[in-house]
């Protein structure tokens, strides 16, 4: 059976040059995409890869912690070039 891992890396390592749309439920999915949209109630309510999704997005920040356990706390931290980076920080290990 092909995980949703294997696939992930599949499209990443053979479609590298090419602009894939995935359409996704699952947070894990999406998490490495240059440019993920949030939707809700069939409108667009966030745009941007996941740490700018997580600064600004309160629906994707919902989301991301409901499927990725209550354990995860989202920590925001200024890197040397003044960019936004965020790092997660797990208290149980996730097991996807």
């Amino acid at each position: 059976m092909i995980t949703e891992k294997e696939i992930r890396k599949g499209l990443k390592d053979y479609l590298k040059d090419t602009t894939t749309i995935l359409i996704a439920q699952r947070i894990t999915s999406v998490m490495d995409a240059d440019k993920i949209l949030v939707m809700d109630g069939g409108r667009i309510v966030g745009i941007g890869n996941h740490s700018e999704l997580i600064d600004n997005s309160q629906v994707y920040r919902d989301i991301y912690r409901s499927q990725m356990g209550r354990g995860v706390r989202i920590y925001w931290i200024l890197d040397v070039r003044e960019h936004l980076q965020v790092f997660q920080e797990e208290e149980e290990p996730l097991c996807l």
